[in-house]
């Protein structure tokens, strides 16, 4: 998201008190804050124990088992959310969370209006099972008629959500929701945080305790944690699973205030860097007492969804905290539960991601917008114009980026794609012939070939990545700006410099037969999402609306490869980067073909990522039969390699085998 600079200011002032990294947590705290931390032990109902008093006190840093067991329990109202456009397209992935039987928290910057929030789904139980499977997930609508709250300033909105599931066999009542507790002391300096999390639109995932606090300020507390993009609108929690914060932005971290990527480099801004290329510091989350205040100055008093929520913050009998430590769970409808045969107790299935960090880490702030016609209360004042940024420890200012993943603008209807064209030069140049049908995934006529705009793909079905790709290439100035309009990544994407693309399944074949998106962002950036058809040699067309949908359709999971940074990127000298700038300079003034895929066949290196499991490519490669001005031209790229998998068909005197290794095509397969 793009901030003004006037909220950039704010946030950075704001930033500079913060620490780059947790200072070591006191051995002994003082009396007054202590006794404040302590008497809010007890705000679910539960005896504090032994270990809890010493944790509060700074002697002691283990948990309890029951910490477990409980952890269950606060992720029941955590939900992921899902913006959907008028056309209900999935365009972006957040967090939320219920804050009452019907109110659910998310940020500002997830839904700005009603509007936004219009056609939402608050999706719960998206999570793997015990064994790594997918359950089937329970989704709620989204229902901004009924309730809308939101803050710019404190980042926060807070929305109504249908009282059954779409299916109308689930109540919302069955999921619970978390007290928001109004007092303040629910967490000391140093301290552990926990959040749980739908990152990247993911399945959930827990943070547990990696997360030390590192201040608390007047409206915001900075930690350091481990979330990832689309993280925003996330609880965060203490040792006792009450919400201390409303999680919303990263902070990416600076060198002599220069900004540091996770490969090491450093650079002057951010502008046009991909987000899951920075390297993050800290997180900032909005105190839950800020917000409990924020809510009651803003809200209208009177409406009942309002009144509930005001009797849930200042009791403690309904919350699912609450219920679970009392015993009185079984409204709670959800929860995995087998019986043990002869032992009359129940087994609750445990499935935890755990991320941990052993040094540095990450920290978070939060905001909400003004209703039309309201006037700011004297309370909010303070953060008027202000927003989600920090800075270094050195004082550099450090702009913090809302974490949301977005969809790029895609046309869902396929019926349109002509896909690759065999005589777009001219002369036929035909697809490869994949000689075993067994090995490729199928669309439900049976046929092989995804045909997008202005390219083909034949996937591998057990490799879940590309068999081969072709693709129709025009770089003349009048193909790729047919008419005036925003031609940049930003604009044909429809995404914002702080959004992170996320990569859409084709729905056309299985969803098991593709790596999805969340494979990349598991993968602790082992890898780059490589574009196999790059997204520069099929943008063209004879409308921008043309080039849009062309744009929209390279970011499937189908046109994916793994890719190493340094093999992929062009501007670190990678061999595949330089190969794409040296066909891309060609284009300028030609027209050709294009043939490109993984080659997966001499790999030994299995990448074990549980349900996303799938095989290194041991090389990528592309095939560029002769053009006219192409065909006597040397290329700088000399080695060549013959996919197994498949044969190019002579059709005729003038069309090539670029199968072969003959000298006439652009025949280049180089090895990561």
């Amino acid at each position: 998201m793009r901030l003004d600079a006037k909220t950039l200011k704010a946030a950075e002032q704001r930033g500079r008190a913060v620490p780059a990294a947790p200072a070591a947590a006191p051995r002994l705290r003082t009396a007054a804050a202590s006794t404040l931390r302590m008497s809010n032990l007890g705000a679910s109902g539960a005896v504090p124990s032994p270990a809890e008093f010493e944790a509060v006190l700074g002697t002691n840093d283990l948990v309890d088992e029951f910490w477990l067991e409980r952890g269950i329990w606060a992720a029941k109202p955590v939900c992921r959310v899902v913006v959907r456009d008028a056309a209900l397209r999935e365009n972006a992935w957040a967090t939320g969370f219920m804050v009452s039987p019907r109110l659910l928290l998310t940020n500002w910057h997830v839904f700005n209006t009603a509007a936004d929030a219009e056609n939402g789904i608050a999706e719960f139980d998206y999570r793997l099972d015990i064994h790594g499977d997918p359950l089937p997930a329970v989704r709620f609508l989204i229902k901004p008629g009924d309730f809308f709250l939101a803050w710019p300033d404190l980042d926060y909105a807070l929305v109504a959500v249908s009282e059954f599931s779409l299916d109308g066999a689930s109540p919302l009542s069955g999921f619970g929701y978390h007290r928001l507790v109004p007092n303040p002391g629910k967490i000391l300096e140093g301290e552990w945080i926990t959040i749980i999390q739908h990152p990247g639109g993911q399945p959930k995932q827990f943070a547990l305790r990696a997360n030390q606090l590192i201040q608390k300020q007047d409206q915001f507390l900075w930690y350091a944690s481990d979330t990832a993009h689309g993280s925003s609108g996330a609880p965060a929690f203490n040792d006792s699973y009450q919400v201390v914060a409303l999680h919303h932005a990263g902070c990416p971290k600076r060198d002599n205030g220069r900004y540091v990527l996770r490969d090491g480099t450093r650079v002057d801004s951010l502008d046009g860097v991909d987000d899951s290329d920075v390297e993050w510091e800290k997180n900032e989350g909005l105190r839950v007492s800020v917000l409990c205040a924020d809510i009651g100055a803003r809200a209208q008093p009177d409406h009942p969804l309002v009144r509930q929520l005001i009797e849930t913050m200042n009791s403690d009998g309904g919350d699912i905290m609450t219920q679970a430590v009392k015993g009185r769970t079984a409204a709670v409808t959800n929860v995995e539960a087998a019986p043990v045969q002869g032992a009359g107790k129940i087994v609750v299935p445990l499935q935890l991601e755990i991320s941990l960090s052993l040094a540095g880490g990450a920290a978070v702030q939060v905001a909400q917008q003004p209703q039309p016609g309201t006037s700011q209360p004297a309370a909010a004042a303070s953060t008027a114009g202000a927003s989600a940024s920090g800075a270094s420890a050195s004082g550099a200012p450090i702009a913090i980026a809302p974490e949301k993943m977005v969809q790029p603008i895609t046309d869902p209807n396929y019926a349109d794609r002509a896909g690759y064209d065999e005589n777009y030069l001219g002369v036929p140049i035909p697809l490869p012939e994949v000689t075993d049908d067994s090995l490729v995934s199928h669309l439900d006529d049976n046929t092989c070939v995804l045909r997008y705009e202005h390219f083909s793909v034949v996937q591998h079905k057990t490799r879940r990545l590309a068999l081969f790709t072709a693709s129709n290439v025009d770089a003349r100035p009048k193909s790729t700006r047919p008419e005036p309009g925003d031609y940049s990544r930003d604009g044909l994407t429809g995404l914002s410099s702080k959004d992170q693309e996320k990569w859409i399944t084709d729905p056309r074949i299985p969803e098991q037969h593709q790596l999805p998106d969340n494979f990349y962002n598991s993968d602790g950036g082992a890898f780059d999402k490589g574009h196999i058809v790059r997204r520069e040699d099929v943008c063209w067309g004879k409308s921008r609306a043309e080039v849009v949908r062309a744009n929209g359709d390279t970011f499937h999971t189908t046109n994916c490869s793994p890719q190493v940074a340094d093999f992929n990127r062009s501007n670190e000298k990678g061999t595949w980067g330089e190969l794409e700038d040296y066909i891309q300079k060609q284009a300028k003034t030609d027209r050709f073909t294009l043939m490109a895929g993984p080659a997966t066949s001499g790999s030994k290196a299995a990448i074990p990522a549980g349900p996303c499991a799938s095989r290194s490519p041991a090389a990528s490669g592309k095939l560029l039969p002769p053009s006219t001005a192409l065909s006597s031209r040397p290329s700088p790229f000399s080695s060549s390699r013959t996919c197994p998998r498949c044969r190019w068909p002579k059709r005729n005197s003038r069309s090539t085998r670029t199968g072969s290794t003959s000298s006439s095509p652009l025949a280049t397969w180089n090895r990561s």
